[in-house]
């Protein structure tokens, strides 16, 4: 299904989000833009080739016509907005702990630490956290 896709502009370049799930930002995807003058054009990455979130790409030539000159054109800026699932059930988590490379940043809990609860601020829309 090819949506209508939504830009903004910047310039001579355009920009547009693609909102990825969180299996296709790691697991690869073919994504449908719908350029302004009716061209569809297909974005992809391969399985592997992690979409990190807010990862930037651009297409050359595909932006606005250069008004100073018309034979030129700017870019179409991509924007990668990967949405993370509600929740994962455990024993997939295990699962994932086996084949993810293990945090970098642990840190040594001391025995008087206070153990504290994240709360929701007001107004912030319901993330999965």
């Amino acid at each position: 299904m090819v949506t209508q896709s939504v830009f903004t502009r910047a310039g001579d370049d355009l920009m547009v989000d693609i909102k990825l799930e969180l299996i296709e930002a790691i697991g690869g995807f073919k994504k449908i833009i719908r350029t302004l003058d009716g061209r569809i054009l297909i974005v992809e990455a391969k399985a592997g080739e992690i979409i990190k979130f807010d990862k930037k790409r651009s297409i050359l030539n595909e932006g606005m016509t250069c008004l100073k000159s018309p034979s030129q054109r700017g870019n179409l800026n991509i924007c990668f907005k990967v949405i993370l699932p509600m929740s994962i059930p455990i024993g997939v988590i295990e699962k994932l702990r086996d084949f993810l490379p293990k945090p970098s940043n642990t840190d040594v809990l001391p025995e008087d630490a206070i153990k504290c609860v994240l709360l929701k601020v007001d107004g912030d829309k319901d993330d999965g956290f």
